[in-house]
Formats: C-alpha cells, structure tokens, sequence
C-alpha cells in the first residue's frame, strides 16, 4: 500500500451505520457464524426499509427485539425465554405470538425477494 493510500484511508470518513442496519448485519454474522464484516450492508439497509413498509410499527419493533436477541449469540433456549418473556410484558397471548410470527416471516419473505440477500442477510 503506498503512503497515498494510508492518507486517504486515515482520513476517509467513516459511514455512520443505523442501530437497525447495525442489528442486522450482528444478527446476520450470529447465525452464519461470521463475522459481522462479512455481512451484507447493503441487503441489510434494503431489508430494514422493506421490512418498515410490510410491518405495522408495533410488529417492525417487536422484530427488531428479536433480531436483537439474535445479534446477541442467545442460544435457542435463551432466545425462546427471552423472547416470550417480550411478548407477555407486551400482554401477548400464544395466539398473538403465533400470529406475530407469521407476520414476521411473510414480511422477510418479501423482503428477501426484493433485496435479494447474500446468505448473510
């Protein structure tokens, strides 16, 4: 690398990332197990503004929470805890988990349809 490009590198703003895009891209690398610099920004921006389209704001939040636990590296029974431990504060019964959930993955569907995410989306 020549003197010119350490500069630049040094000097070259950095692009601020969204605590959604953020989220994404920790819960993308989780469940590759990769690190988070091989995820896809990009697909992770995409997914973020598809997903704010196709869910109601309360769904988008209650998906962003479970996204989080994600990104966190819970393992299944912690995640299943943490994340009915949210429901019920959100006064969810099963049948509201059940419909969220279902909410959830049409939404990511589409969503994966229109972005077209590499695998570490």
């Amino acid at each position: 690398m020549n003197l010119f490009a350490v500069v630049v590198l040094a000097v070259a703003p950095t692009v601020p990332v969204s605590p959604d895009v953020d989220v994404c891209m920790r819960a993308a690398a989780a469940v590759a197990h990769a690190a988070v610099s091989e995820s896809d920004r990009g697909g992770c921006v995409c997914a973020g503004q598809q997903l704010h389209k196709f869910l109601s704001p309360g769904d988008y939040e209650l998906h962003e929470e479970m996204e989080t636990l994600i990104a966190s590296g819970a393992d299944e029974k912690s995640f299943n805890k943490q994340l009915s431990d949210i429901m019920r504060k959100r006064g969810m019964n099963q049948a509201a988990a059940d419909a969220f959930l279902k909410r959830a993955q049409e939404a990511e569907d589409k969503t994966q349809q229109i972005c077209n995410p590499s695998p570490l989306l």
